[in-house]
């Protein structure tokens, strides 16, 4: 959306081109300035990306289409010059949307070398990993540095987002023994904190902190958890059946079960599908219908993987059959007591 606040414009020998303009133009549709020559259309467009700066009024830009700011960012370097090009940077570098201060980043660096540089270092430090990814093939253009040096010195920052950009950028650049520096912010108060520790700890080194990652599991704030199960996903058999169904049964957050049910779907063929049917008769329908689903799955898969079941996992399966009951229809009964039939 675009917005006219009592916008005007007008020129030192009097001529007034706009006059206490105030329009919308909603997003998502076509808006026409329709009037004579000389009404003053061609002035108002212009001043939407500062063309012709005006004289009173503001003009905003809805900052939820990022489409629009999006297309003004890779304008304005041919639109704008001097003062009024840097405080339009300004706004840029702060603006939510990454691409948006991607394009105030490659202005500033083509613009002047050691402005540049200064602006490349800042970046290292953005929340986005494009951004730092960015910044660091550009530094590495001008010159060696170690990146990740860097960032282990800048994992005393007191602000959250330079220290949550530290600790994903180490996870990015460095080694297996920048997990010491890490791990302490798996526990930090701050959710988005032990995200990026979560995140990096599975980079730098996952098979060495199964155990970080399995508390992450647990936490609290959905997103943590979250990303535990992205760094786990490949794991669950390292993770454990035992672990697994511990967690699931004794967690009181939904979506630590969630992402619980996950990693017990990414167990061996034989542990998954017992889970599974002994999931189907779980009170919580959701959780309930997703079992059902994955036996499904599992069905339908069953020849595209041969795997002798242990006598074991083959007397649980058999248990927990009769032991759900109606909560799993018949044919699905039946096809799984045919699939362990010849063992």
């Amino acid at each position: 959306m675009i917005r006219f606040e009592s916008v005007s414009k007008k020129y030192p020998d009097g001529t007034v081109a706009v006059d206490e303009l105030s329009v919308i133009a909603p997003s998502g549709q076509i808006t026409v300035f329709v009037g004579p020559s000389g009404c003053g259309k061609t002035t108002s467009l212009r001043m939407i990306n500062r063309m012709i700066e005006p004289t009173s009024g503001q003009i905003w830009l809805d900052d939820k289409d990022t489409v629009i700011r999006w297309t003004a960012a890779q304008r304005v370097s041919s639109a704008l010059e001097g003062p009024a090009l840097d405080e339009m940077l300004t706004l840029m570098r702060r603006d939510r949307f990454m691409p948006v201060r991607r394009e105030s980043l490659r202005i500033r660096v083509s613009r002047a070398i050691e402005q540049g540089s200064g602006e490349l270092l800042s970046a290292l430090l953005d929340t986005h990993a494009s951004m730092r990814a960015e910044a660091r093939y550009k530094l590495q253009k001008l010159g060696p540095l170690d990146v990740a040096a860097f960032y282990r010195q800048a994992l005393t920052a007191e602000d959250p987002s330079d220290l949550y950009s530290a600790i994903s950028g180490l996870g990015e650049t460095g080694s297996a023994e920048d997990c010491a520096l890490v791990i302490p912010f798996a526990s930090n108060g701050v959710g988005r904190i032990r995200r990026a520790a979560i995140r990096s700890l599975a980079r730098l080194n996952k098979g060495a902190h199964l155990e970080v990652l399995i508390e992450g599991l647990t936490d609290t704030m959905s997103s943590v958890s979250s990303e535990a199960l992205k760094a786990l996903a490949d794991s669950a058999s390292l993770v454990g059946n035992e672990i697994l169904w511990e967690i699931f049964c004794s967690t009181p957050h939904s979506h630590v079960k969630r992402n619980a049910l996950s990693l017990l779907e990414r167990l061996g063929k034989w542990d998954c599908i017992y889970f599974m049917v002994k999931l189907a008769s779980n009170s919580d329908d959701e959780i309930a219908t997703r079992a059902r689903r994955s036996i499904q799955h599992w069905l339908s898969r069953f020849n595209s993987t041969f795997y002798t079941p242990a006598p074991a996992q083959i007397s649980r399966l058999r248990t927990v059959l009769e032991e759900c009951g109606d909560h799993l229809d018949e044919r699905s009964k039946e096809e799984l007591r045919f699939s362990i039939r010849s063992f």
